[in-house]
C-alpha cells in the first residue's frame, strides 16, 4: 500500500513526459478531421463496423498508452533527424498520391507514418525508437492488411473443406462454397480472420513493450499469437458450417456471428498468455525525476513541425473532393469518372440521367438490342448476413464502402440473355456483384427482381438514398438512339419501374 503514492507519481510524470508526443498526434488528428474528412469519415467507419476492424479505436488508444509508458524525458533531443522531415515529406506525398488515385492502402496508413515521421524530426531519434510498437499498433487499426485477405481467407478454406471431408457430411465443396441441405455457405472475405489476426498481433505488441522485449522475444510472441489466432477463426468458420448444417442457415448464429468470433478468439488466445511469460523480458520499474526538457529550442520545434503540418493541411484544402462539385446533368459524361474499370466493358455512351449527386444505387440499361430493351438491377449480398438484398432484413450500402475493382463480361448459353458479372471490392471485404438482366419490351420480369425495385422504390420515396441512371448503346450505328428518344424512355423507365 506503500507504493501506491509512488506508483501514481510515476505515470503521472509519465504522462506529463508524453504530452508534447500526444499534443501533435491530436495536431496530425484534428487535421486531418478537419481537412481530409473523407479519410477520417472511412476510418470512422471502418471502426465502428462489426465486420470491419471494428476493434480500431481501441488499438488506437492502446498506443496511446503505449507512448505515455515508454518515454522518458531523456529520450527528448535537442538535435532533430532531418532524415525524418524528409520522410515526413515523402509520406505527404504518399498520401497525396493515395488520395487522389483513391488507393486507401496509401493514403490511410500514411497518416499514421505521418506522425511517426514529424516526432522524429521534431524531437530526436531517440523518441522515433520509443515510439516504434506504438506506431505499429495504429498501423493494425488501419484498412491495409486486407492485402493479405485473399490468403488467410484460403488458409480457412482449405482447413474447413477438409474437416468437412474428413466428418463425412452430406456436402458439396465448389471453391468457397458449401452446399449443405439448407442451403450454400460462401466462405466469403470476412471469414478471413484478419481482425482477430491483427488484434492478436497488436495484443503481442504490446505485451513486448511493457516488458522491453528485444527484437528476437517480439517476434516469438507476435508468432504464437498469430498463429493461434489463425486458429481461432479457423474454429470460428466450422462452427459456423456445423450451425448451418444441423440448425439451418437462417440460424440466428448465421446472421449475427461477431460476438460468437470474438469469445472463441479469446479462449483459443488464452494459451498465449502462458507461452508469454515464458518469453524472456526486461521489465522494470524505477522513479523517474521531473527533470525540464531537453529541448533547448522550442522555436525550432515549433518551425520544423509548422511546415510539414501546413503541407499537410493546404493538401486537403486545394483538393476537392470527388463529387462536391457536380450537379445533375443529362447526357455526354464519361462513365470512368464514376467507376473505375468500367471501360473495360468498352460501351459507347449516349447519355447519361443523374437525380442527384451520389451514386448509391445504379440501375444500368443497355440499349445495344434494336428489337428490345433490356434493364439490369443490383444484386447485392451482405457478407455479415449472408443475405440478398430481397431480404427485409438488409439495407442498401454506402457508396462509400464500395470501390470498384474489375468488371468482366460473360455470355450465358443463350446469347439472347447476357450476364454481366462485376467483381467489387469493399474496403473491408471482397464482395461479388451479379447484373441479372431482364428484357423490357414486354415487361418480363422475376419476383425477385420485382422486390428489389419496390425496395428501391421505398427507399427513394423515404429519401434514403438517391439514384442514378446510365443509358449506353452497343455501338452499332443503326441502333443509335436520339436525345429525344432516351429522355423519353427515362421518364418511362421512372414512372413503370420507380413510381414517379
Amino acid at each position: 500500500m506503500s507504493n501506491i503514492p509512488a506508483v501514481t507519481k510515476y505515470y503521472k510524470n509519465k504522462l506529463i513526459t508524453a504530452l508534447p508526443v500526444i499534443a501533435l498526434f491530436f495536431v496530425v488528428l484534428f487535421i486531418t478531421i478537419l481537412f481530409h474528412p473523407e479519410e477520417a469519415n472511412e476510418l470512422h467507419k471502418h471502426w465502428l463496423t462489426a465486420g470491419n476492424i471494428s476493434q480500431g479505436y481501441l488499438l488506437m488508444a492502446a498506443a496511446i498508452l503505449l507512448v505515455i509508458i515508454n518515454l522518458q524525458r531523456s529520450d527528448y533531443s535537442s538535435t532533430r533527424n532531418h532524415w525524418y522531415l524528409l520522410a515526413a515529406l515523402l509520406s505527404i506525398l504518399t498520401f497525396t498520391i493515395g488520395k487522389l488515385a483513391f488507393i486507401k492502402l496509401l493514403s490511410l496508413p500514411s497518416i499514421v507514418i505521418i506522425w511517426f515521421c514529424l516526432c522524429g524530426a521534431v524531437f530526436g531519434n531517440k523518441v522515433a525508437k520509443k515510439l516504434r510498437i506504438a506506431a505499429f499498433v495504429m498501423l493494425m487499426a488501419m484498412p491495409a492488411w486486407f492485402i493479405i485477405q485473399p490468403i488467410l481467407q484460403g488458409f480457412t478454406v482449405f482447413f474447413v473443406s477438409n474437416v468437412v471431408s474428413w466428418l463425412d457430411l452430406t456436402t458439396y465443396i465448389y471453391k468457397n462454397y458449401i452446399e449443405v441441405p439448407s442451403g450454400t455457405i460462401h466462405v466469403a472475405g470476412g471469414c478471413s480472420g484478419i481482425k482477430y489476426f491483427t488484434s492478436a498481433i497488436s495484443i503481442a505488441l504490446i505485451a513486448s513493450a511493457i516488458n522491453h522485449r528485444n527484437l528476437r522475444s517480439t517476434l516469438i510472441s507476435i508468432a504464437i499469437a498469430a498463429s493461434l489466432s489463425i486458429l481461432a477463426n479457423w474454429i470460428r468458420v466450422l462452427i459456423l458450417v456445423l450451425y448451418g448444417y444441423y440448425e439451418g442457415i437462417d440460424h440466428p448464429l448465421m446472421a449475427d456471428h461477431d460476438g460468437m468470433g470474438w469469445v472463441v478468439f479469446a479462449i483459443v488466445l488464452a494459451p498465449w498468455l502462458f507461452f508469454d511469460r515464458l518469453i524472456p523480458t526486461h521489465h522494470h520499474f524505477q522513479h523517474e525525476i521531473l527533470k525540464p526538457f531537453a529541448i533547448s529550442n522550442w522555436g525550432k520545434v515549433i518551425f520544423w513541425s509548422c511546415i510539414p503540418i501546413a503541407i499537410y493541411a493546404s493538401i486537403g484544402a486545394v483538393y476537392s473532393p470527388r463529387f462536391s462539385q457536380q450537379k445533375p446533368y443529362v447526357a455526354g459524361k464519361d462513365l470512368k469518372d464514376f467507376f473505375p474499370g468500367w471501360g473495360k466493358l468498352n460501351p459507347k455512351t449516349t447519355g447519361i440521367f443523374v437525380v442527384q449527386d451520389h451514386d448509391d444505387v445504379q440501375i444500368i440499361t443497355d440499349l445495344g438490342a434494336c428489337d428490345s430493351r433490356k434493364i439490369g438491377v443490383f444484386s447485392f449480398y451482405s457478407q455479415s448476413q449472408n443475405k440478398e438484398m430481397i431480404s427485409s432484413v438488409n439495407s442498401i450500402w454506402d457508396k462509400d464502402f464500395w470501390e470498384v475493382k474489375s468488371i468482366e463480361q460473360h455470355q450465358t448459353q443463350h446469347q439472347s440473355h447476357p450476364v454481366i458479372k462485376a467483381q467489387l471490392q469493399s474496403s473491408a471485404q471482397p464482395t461479388t456483384t451479379i447484373y441479372y438482366w431482364y428484357q423490357v419490351g414486354n415487361h418480363v420480369a422475376t419476383t425477385t427482381l420485382n422486390g428489389k425495385l419496390l425496395q428501391l422504390i421505398n427507399r427513394i420515396a423515404k429519401n434514403e438514398l438517391s439514384r442514378i441512371f446510365i443509358i449506353s448503346s452497343s455501338g452499332q450505328e443503326e441502333c443509335q438512339i436520339t436525345d429525344e428518344e432516351l429522355e423519353r424512355y427515362i421518364d418511362q423507365l421512372d414512372r413503370a419501374y420507380l413510381g414517379s
